[in-house]
C-alpha cells in the first residue's frame, strides 16, 4: 500500500465484538448459541487498529477481516449503545466494514501477488503466521480424510491472535 494510504488507515479501528460474530452466525444457524446479557457484559467489543505493526519485526499488517468486526470507525469514535444493540442481537453489520475491508482491502490483500495456494501432497505439513496471514478453508475432495491441528504460540507483547495481511 502507498504511504498516504497507510497513513489514511493508521487512523482507523475495526470494532470487533464476540456477540456480534455469534449473532452473525446465528442468523445462518439458528441453534447456534447468542450471548446473554451477562456474557455480553463480560466481553465488550474491542477496537482494534486496522493496521497492526510487529513490534519484534516492525512489519505493517492489515487487521480486520474477520467475522466479528461489526464497525469500522476512525481513531477517536465509539460505536454508539444502540449501534451496538443492533450489531450484536440482530447481527448487522455497518456498512463501513463492506465498503473498507470487503470491497477495498481485500481484493488487495488476496490479489496473486500475496496468495498462496498449496497442492496436497501425502504426509505435507503446513504451517503459517497468524499474526499477517488471512487464511480459509477450501473445498477437497471428500474421499480424503483431512486432520487439522492448532498450536498457538503466545506472543510476548500480549498474546493476543488475528488475523491480517502483511503490507509491509
Amino acid at each position: 500500500l502507498d504511504p498516504n494510504r497507510r497513513a489514511t488507515l493508521r487512523k482507523l479501528r475495526a470494532v470487533c465484538s464476540y456477540a456480534h460474530h455469534n449473532a452473525k452466525v446465528n442468523k445462518r444457524t439458528p441453534t447456534y448459541p447468542l450471548l446473554t446479557p451477562a456474557q455480553r457484559l463480560l466481553h465488550p467489543p474491542v477496537y482494534q487498529n486496522i493496521i497492526r505493526v510487529d513490534t519484534s519485526t516492525g512489519t505493517e499488517s492489515l487487521y480486520g477481516f474477520s467475522s466479528a468486526v461489526c464497525a469500522v470507525v476512525d481513531e477517536d469514535a465509539a460505536v454508539s449503545t444502540a449501534d451496538l444493540d443492533r450489531y450484536d442481537l440482530d447481527g448487522e453489520e455497518d456498512a463501513s466494514v463492506r465498503a473498507l475491508m470487503y470491497e477495498n482491502l481485500l481484493p488487495f490483500a488476496t490479489g496473486p501477488e500475496f496468495t498462496y495456494r498449496h497442492k496436497w501432497s501425502d504426509g505435507d505439513l503446513v504451517i503459517w503466521d497468524n499474526l499477517r496471514t488471512i487464511h480459509t478453508a477450501t473445498p477437497f475432495e471428500e474421499r480424503y480424510e483431512r486432520e487439522m491441528w492448532r498450536t498457538t504460540v503466545a506472543h510476548e507483547a500480549g498474546g493476543e491472535a488475528y488475523l491480517g495481511a502483511s503490507i509491509g
